[in-house]
């Protein structure tokens, strides 16, 4: 058996958690960067260190991480990581005949008010209840930030959904509501040979208003730029375009 993997989705929608759970694992190796994600640019020097190599070139340090599972003498090996990371992760799964596993939440909302926390705090760990809600002081400059951070956030979501998905490396596409209910399928048992299950207690049933203190005056702005250009934004997933009123 010789399969590795890549972790690929939205921010704030599980992919630490899975993590978590599949390195428990004694045959399922996840190097143990922040996070999992040894492409993190906060992460490159601890990456650099830890292969002896520098961390420029990525295809490079992917074959170095597999050659080491087999000296380990596991049977997986798999990393997490985001599109932001790479300047062609497509490839990169291609060349190195990775299997993809995708996570996604459902709840744009929810997203971008528990990234816009966990950014905003320098000791930021693990859920984004554990700090207030994220509050919007519209400025010129946080205007640009949140529109920014929305419209990157948009393109996840897309090239996800119409790329990655169709993937014919795909072992599963998982949305975040449905890990915290543990209403998943039996692909992942299948691809790891065991049973998977996301035992955990976490509650997902907080209103927006935990994530942001004033989301209406946040939503508002968002939807100002949607409205002007809904034809651009009405290519997005359905489950989005619902909750963009399109």
């Amino acid at each position: 058996m010789n399969k590795n993997f890549v972790i690929v989705g939205t921010p704030r929608s599980g992919t630490t958690f899975v993590c978590d759970v599949l390195n428990k694992f004694d045959d399922i190796w996840i190097p143990e960067f922040p996070n999992y994600e040894p492409f993190n640019p906060h992460n490159l020097h601890r990456l650099a260190n830890s292969i002896k190599n520098n961390s420029f070139d990525q295809d490079l340090i992917i074959k170095k991480f597999i050659s080491l599972k087999s000296k380990k003498n596991l049977d997986y090996f798999g990393f997490k990581t985001f599109l932001s990371f790479h300047s062609d992760l497509k490839n990169l799964i291609k060349d190195n005949n990775l299997d993809v596993i995708l996570i996604l939440r459902k709840d744009i909302w929810k997203v971008i008010g528990s990234m816009l926390i966990a950014i905003d705090h320098n000791d930021y760990i693990g859920s984004s209840k554990k700090h207030d809600p994220f509050i919007f002081v519209e400025s010129n400059r946080e205007v640009r930030r949140i529109m920014t951070f929305f419209n990157q956030l948009c393109r996840t979501y897309w090239e996800l959904e119409n790329l990655f998905a169709k993937d014919s490396n795909i072992i599963e596409k998982l949305y975040f509501e449905d890990i915290v209910n543990n209403n998943t399928t039996n692909n992942l048992d299948t691809y790891f040979n065991k049973k998977i299950i996301f035992d955990h207690n976490y509650n997902d049933t907080d209103d927006i208003n935990s994530y942001i203190g004033n989301f209406e005056e946040l939503q508002s702005l968002i939807m100002k730029e949607v409205k002007k250009n809904h034809t651009h934004y009405s290519a997005l997933p359905s489950y989005i375009v619902e909750q963009l009123a399109l």
